[in-house]
């Protein structure tokens, strides 16, 4: 009641001027209020590369207690859930995706699914090449012969960066393996053709048809995939005049002279190439 009274003599006493304030008050929140609604405030959309912070990963080893494998996991589910869309345009390596990637293959190297999903993502969503190139070669040192990284790799190294050799040595180590899809050995049979000699382009298409089902489909494209190389082989022999020249190709066939007096096939025939797509 003491403290009523007290409260009660200030605001008489001080009427005028409280109801001055007050009234200045009231003005100041609807102006500032009107002028809100008038003014177009800008929509501000930041990037995941602009705002994620990472750290450097042999820092942050050095200070995880040893708890390697749960900070790893902790970082590739924030990753997860911060993963955008929005491509990676500079060939810097320094995507905030790669080098949280980078980061988390740090802390525990046999973090499998870094591999196999972030490769992937960096490659198509990201389109960060070196990025991913960098992920796939990690990811085989842990895990050489792993039927999914070495596909996803090959493709990636010959498709993306253009690595043809590299694209080579992943599909070898799983060209036998019972889940690759019947057009593989077909493609690598291409791309030995491309990347290496025709004589050991040959040597290996011979082989890969003796491990294939004899009449199937597989069995039946690899052996037109022979018969080209041969062919190629041959008419490149005789047109540069060269010793021990077949004159006749595998099916019997004669080599003949066209009108421009180059040696030519009786059979029909195509180098056996493949055609990269082109990036945007």
């Amino acid at each position: 009641m003491y403290y009523y009274n007290i409260m009660t003599l200030i605001w008489n006493r001080n009427k005028k001027l409280n109801a001055t304030v007050l009234l200045l008050a009231i003005i100041v929140f609807i102006t500032t209020s009107v002028i809100k609604k008038g003014l177009i405030r800008p929509d501000l959309k930041l990037s995941s590369q602009d705002t994620v912070i990472n750290f450097n990963e042999h820092f942050v080893k050095s200070l995880d207690l040893g708890q390697h494998r749960l900070l790893s996991s902790a970082l590739w589910s924030e990753t997860l859930l911060k993963a955008g869309i929005e491509h990676h345009k500079e060939e810097d390596l320094n995507n905030w995706m790669f080098l949280r990637l980078k980061l988390i293959t740090t802390l525990d190297p046999y973090f499998y699914s870094a591999y196999l999903y972030g490769g992937v993502y960096l490659s198509i969503v990201r389109d960060d090449d070196l990025g991913a190139e960098f992920i796939y070669d990690r990811g085989l040192t842990y895990y050489p012969e792993d039927y999914y990284l070495n596909i996803n790799a090959s493709f990636h190294y010959y498709y993306e960066v253009g690595k043809a050799q590299k694209s080579i040595r992943a599909l070898e180590k799983i060209v036998n393996d019972p889940r690759i899809p019947p057009h593989l050995p077909s493609f690598l049979s291409r791309l030995k053709a491309e990347e290496q000699t025709l004589e050991d382009s040959i040597k290996y298409l011979k082989e890969m048809i003796k491990s294939v089902p004899q009449g199937s489909i597989l069995e039946k494209r690899l052996s037109a995939n022979l018969f080209n190389v041969q062919v190629e082989r041959d008419l490149e022999c005789l047109n540069q005049g060269l010793d021990q020249c077949r004159f006749y190709d595998p099916k019997g066939k004669p080599y003949v002279k066209n009108k421009k007096g180059l040696w030519i096939s009786t059979s029909p025939w195509e180098k056996l190439r493949i055609k990269r797509k082109k990036k945007n």
